[in-house]
């Protein structure tokens, strides 16, 4: 089973181990539905049963089943939350999670191949797509319509039209 990664646990709140998460989706409204989460552990998948979750200032503030005291929760302060990404919401056409794009193939309109979608810059405004190439040689691809042209998922392809110093 894939796991995508969906908050983040920022800090403790109270003292009977309840926490703050950041949420990592375009709201902590997402996070509402799931009754369960898991915890990245030596390469496996922890699950985390939720006890209660609300939102509080833009914050999702979760008290999980086993966590009870202060001290639990201080200890999973800065880990990630996952959840099966077959669980995740479904999104509009054109629309994609970004782990959806990780290792897509890029070509150029001109079916000239970039290299791989190695790492996502995530710059607040815009994402960038680092593309690496078999010689380990980058390109940043700004999430842009004027640049990103189509991407197919079942191909595992993203097509771009290189605007002039994009490449240099």
């Amino acid at each position: 089973m894939d796991y995508a990664v969906v908050a983040q646990i920022i800090n403790t709140h109270g003292i009977n181990g309840e926490v703050k998460l950041m949420c990592l989706m375009d709201s902590p409204d997402l996070l509402l539905h799931y009754r369960q989460f898991f915890l990245e552990t030596n390469h496996a998948y922890q699950p985390l049963d939720i006890k209660r979750s609300r939102i509080h200032k833009q914050m999702l503030l979760v008290e999980f089943e086993t966590i009870t005291h202060i001290d639990q929760a201080d200890d999973l302060k800065g880990r990630y939350l996952y959840v099966p990404q077959e669980a995740l919401p479904a999104l509009p056409d054109g629309v994609y999670y970004l782990h959806q794009l990780k290792d897509l193939d890029v070509y150029t309109d001109e079916h000239e191949y970039l290299g791989r979608i190695d790492s996502i810059i995530e710059t607040g405004a815009r994402d960038v797509y680092s593309v690496m190439d078999s010689d380990g040689h980058e390109i940043l691809i700004p999430n842009i319509d004027e640049v990103v042209l189509h991407v197919d998922l079942d191909k595992r392809r993203m097509m771009v039209h290189l605007l002039k110093g994009l490449r240099d």
